[in-house]
């Protein structure tokens, strides 16, 4: 193992490592390929590379870099920087392809790894069991069922990051699905049971991502007061705040931000957030379906809750390995970042209640259990997915992006949940009724209304009169 010594530095106002330079991106040749496999295995290298002998920059350009530079296609292309992602075996890990004109490739010839961006509606966890949508035969009136899930390719399911490890696979190869309720095994291709492939035509921008997003699953109120945004990008779009008497909610529906400065953005408006939050006695934070994102936005968020005296977000990040020459012998060391705390004014409140469930993740995960360890706050809802780490985005020459897990975890003192996810002080989960008879987004939305009338409940409030009616844009 090699020596680790710790280098803490701020990593406050960075969204997303620099894109990548190369040649012109409109132009597939073998130079712009080249550059684009060159500049992701560099990146991967830099994080991973002294972990694992085959993540390194050289073992990744010798396996698939000739095999992405004269790739005859656009789809034998993107397959080689797919699988090179692949073999950081990481939950995390996506692909963006290119916006560029000769980036035409049919949904069918090809299937991102976007595993991190992809919800799997197809498999839900409900009432403590998973179910699997069995898409419905072909004819007029045919409905789709669930059934329930033993084992996926043999291994038990304990969490949404079992899921997300397993359903990764070549589009069109197949999962074996034993069944709890003993039905013959299925075999489902992955096509059937992710919600979507990676889009042939990616959005526009991270910001396009986000907004329907909070759109769609923000809670309406009918008494109180939503506070106002300083204009930011994407940030009015993933940010909803709303205040009654001495409650404040904090709807927080992602924490990943556009490349175009919405992490400086969100700390202007974070900072508005905290000056009009300061003087509640209860706050509620709601992380519900929050896939995580960016370390800087988390950071921003979980800055005021720290205790007096803290100089860093309990969380660190194994960087790189550094070659050092020394008095007798040139040393390879480890690099330990960890993320200031952000010079915010501080939020003390009495009680913090925070809601999660099964599509909490990543970074939203690392909210979740600072806010617990430091401002004693109660969870609500169910399991997260159990992935400890933020996600690196890099931007590469042909357009695209990647995106993959970094090195790291919570800091001593604060809860591990790598793998396993954090676990609810206030179980409520969707229901596997509701999921049969009229499908997961019911339920889904079914159990956030429950969970968000439960938080208010517990702040004091009567969630009859702050919750819009159903069918009245409510939660």
């Amino acid at each position: 193992m090699p020596t680790i010594q710790a280098n803490l530095f701020a990593v406050a106002g960075v969204a997303a490592l620099a894109a990548c330079a190369g040649p012109d991106p409109a132009v597939f040749d073998e130079g712009l390929r080249r550059a684009t496999v060159a500049c992701y295995a560099r990146a991967i290298g830099d994080q991973w590379g002294d972990l694992r002998a085959d993540c390194s920059e050289d073992a990744l350009l010798r396996d698939f870099g000739e095999r992405a530079a004269s790739a005859a296609s656009p789809a034998g292309y993107l397959r080689a920087l797919r699988d090179m992602l692949r073999r950081l075996d990481d939950p995390h890990a996506y692909l963006e392809p290119s916006r560029q004109p000769w980036m035409r490739v049919r949904v069918g010839d090809f299937e991102a790894p976007a595993e991190a961006n992809v919800q799997h509606a197809g498999i839900v966890r409900a009432d403590g069991q998973w179910w699997l949508r069995v898409p419905a035969v072909a004819g007029e009136g045919a409905i789709a069922t669930w059934r329930p899930v033993a084992t996926l390719d043999g291994a038990p399911l304990r969490g949404r990051h079992d899921v997300d490890m397993l359903l990764p696979g070549e589009p069109g190869s197949e999962v074996v699905v034993a069944l709890a309720d003993g039905g013959e095994p299925l075999r489902v291709p992955r096509r059937a049971i992710a919600l979507r492939a990676a889009p042939s035509a990616p959005p526009a921008s991270l910001g396009d991502v986000v907004a329907p997003s909070l759109d769609a699953t923000t809670p309406r109120f009918n008494a109180g007061r939503a506070l106002r945004l300083p204009d930011g990008g994407s940030v009015d779009r993933s940010l909803f705040v709303w205040r009654h008497a001495n409650v404040g909610y904090v709807r927080i529906a992602s924490f990943r931000v556009d490349p175009d400065g919405s992490a400086s953005a969100l700390r202007d408006a974070w900072q508005q957030v905290v000056a009009q939050l300061a003087d509640c006695d209860t706050l509620v934070v709601d992380l519900l379906g929050n896939g995580g994102g960016n370390w800087s936005a988390m950071a921003c968020v979980v800055s005021p809750f720290l205790p007096d005296g803290a100089t860093n977000v309990p969380h660190d990040k194994v960087r790189n390995a550094v070659t050092r020459v020394g008095p007798f012998a040139v040393l390879t060391v480890r690099q330990i970042s960890a993320i200031a705390r952000l010079p915010l004014p501080t939020l003390r409140p009495a009680r913090t209640f925070v809601l999660v469930d099964q599509g909490t993740a990543s970074a939203a995960e690392i909210t979740a259990s600072i806010l617990r360890r430091h401002r004693g706050a109660r969870v609500i809802g169910e399991q997260t997915v159990g992935a400890e780490t933020c996600i690196e985005q890099v931007d590469g020459p042909d357009g695209s992006q990647i995106g993959f897990g970094l090195p790291g975890g919570m800091v001593d003192g604060c809860e591990r949940f790598q793998g396993k996810g954090l676990a609810p002080d206030e179980r409520i989960e969707r229901s596997a009724a509701t999921l049969r008879a009229r499908g997961a987004e019911a339920a889904r939305d079914e159990q956030w209304a429950a969970i968000r009338r439960a938080a208010l409940r517990a702040a004091g409030v009567d969630p009859g009169v702050l919750l819009a009616p159903a069918g009245q844009g409510g939660a």
